[in-house]
């Protein structure tokens, strides 16, 4: 979830494979808007359909991805919202051949989303996915997936020349950082000129960092903290997340500041798209836990 232009901007990652019909024969993807208090639109009867699309002028509502199908995340980059997802590229049959990530493009809320840009390209037999989305230096960075764990990249990245607001496919880059490639990305966090990746790869999970988004180095943590899920800036300095402990980065280096106990962690990692979350709110830093729903809200001492 986004707050977007004053509202909250969600994704659907997960809508029915067979679609609704809305906007085409196959599956579409939705991202549900919020209107200016937070609230969103209910679903349509019969059937519990989604609700009709927002409009720019404050309406709640559902707007349409055609022919995508987890639709992960989005951003706002030069005044455009992109989606994350994986989707059906024009001229194929769904669910025949090629089933490339994607990044769709609304030019303002309540417009229809069109396609942006895919990859990988040529199209090849499989499922991709674009995931998680983050803006750094100018770029749009974004994770992949490939169902069938194949693909020798890590992640790609958009550039489009400053003059253009626009993506589309020439702008994009493939990158390849780790040894194996086929990296997950959990998180993205860009912070005080530095971005910071958490990725889940062959040789397990890693926090790395980078200050221009092309050279990257790993950010060693306890052996005993377990691995990174999240990482946010709270009261002047940053904080990771692990499946077994909370810590304080800082110039000296990472300091545990709490301890999971339980034999089994509330934050441990076993789905790439469900890492558990940090949250800074009114001054107070939560995690939200894995196994039960639990929201965990940590002590003033830390």
């Amino acid at each position: 979830m986004h707050a977007i232009a004053g509202r909250l901007i969600v994704p659907d990652a997960d809508p029915p494979y067979n679609g609704f019909g809305i906007s085409e024969p196959g599956t579409e993807g939705f991202v549900f808007v919020s209107n200016a208090e937070g609230e969103f639109a209910k679903p349509r009867m019969p059937g519990h359909l989604p609700p009709s699309p927002p409009d720019a002028a404050g309406k709640a509502g559902a707007a349409v991805l055609p022919r995508a199908y987890h639709v992960i995340d989005t951003v706002r980059f030069r005044g455009n919202l992109y989606a994350a997802t994986g989707a059906v590229p024009p001229g194929q049959r769904a669910w025949h051949g090629a089933s490339p990530g994607a990044l769709l493009v609304e030019t303002e809320i309540g417009a229809r989303f069109t396609y942006a840009a895919d990859y990988p390209r040529p199209y090849q037999n499989g499922v991709w996915r674009l995931t998680f989305l983050v803006r750094f230096h100018d770029r749009l960075y974004a994770g992949l997936q490939d169902y069938d764990q194949r693909e020798p990249n890590d992640y790609v990245y958009f550039a489009p020349p400053p003059e253009r607001a626009l993506i589309g496919e020439d702008d994009l880059h493939a990158v390849r950082v780790t040894a194996s490639g086929t990296a997950q990305t959990l998180r993205w966090y860009a912070d005080a000129g530095n971005l910071y990746w958490i990725a889940w790869n062959r040789d397990g999970v890693g926090l790395r960092v980078s200050s221009d988004g092309d050279a990257w180095r790993i950010v060693a943590l306890p052996a005993d903290a377990g691995v990174p899920t999240d990482i946010v800036r709270f009261r002047g300095a940053l904080h990771v997340l692990t499946s077994r402990a909370l810590l304080r980065l800082d110039e000296a280096g990472p300091t545990v500041l709490a301890r999971v106990t339980d034999e089994h962690s509330p934050f441990e990692l076993g789905d790439s798209f469900c890492a558990a979350p940090l949250a800074v709110f009114q001054g107070e830093l939560y995690a939200g836990g894995q196994r039960d729903g639990a929201l965990y809200r940590f002590k003033q001492d830390i």
